[in-house]
């Protein structure tokens, strides 16, 4: 007996990477020009939206009163990993936000996110050591220390 679990179960961050896999999937099975033509059809705000974390210029994030960070931010939603010293991972997370200094986390458990981790953000391929700066309810932001 065999069990099949359907990404519907997971949380939506991970039902929106699987649909993000599966559209991948089905647009590398199509021809270069098909693929062209397909990202000519669509409107720029929504290719700029769309590239925002694949390292394409983007409109920075607003730095509102009081905002004291260097670089702009850009709105991203990634996955990520928060691990120990030693590599292990502790839990997962949404990489929301993401500047060359730092970045905005979102997790169900911000308590089990220690001050001082390594994170390892898809599609990035470096780790980043990081410190927290502050937390707010289910949001953490993080500089980013080597």
């Amino acid at each position: 007996m065999s069990t099949v679990l359907s990404h519907e179960a997971f949380h939506p961050s991970v039902t929106l990477a699987f649909d993000e896999l599966l559209l991948l999937a089905q647009i590398s099975q199509l021809p270069e020009d098909a693929v062209l033509r397909m990202l000519q059809s669509f409107p720029e705000p929504l290719l700029r939206q769309a590239l925002a974390g694949c390292g394409q210029p983007v409109r920075a994030v607003h730095q509102g009163p009081g905002e004291r960070r260097d670089e702009p931010r850009r709105k991203v939603l990634r996955g990520g990993k928060v691990m120990d010293e030693r590599g292990t991972t502790l839990l997962e997370v949404q990489v929301r936000e993401i500047s060359d200094g730092g970045c905005r986390i979102w997790t169900r458990t911000p308590a089990a996110v220690p001050d001082r981790f390594t994170i390892r953000i898809v599609g990035v391929d470096r780790l980043r050591r990081c410190e927290v700066r502050w937390r707010e309810g289910e949001e953490l932001g993080v500089r980013f220390t080597g």
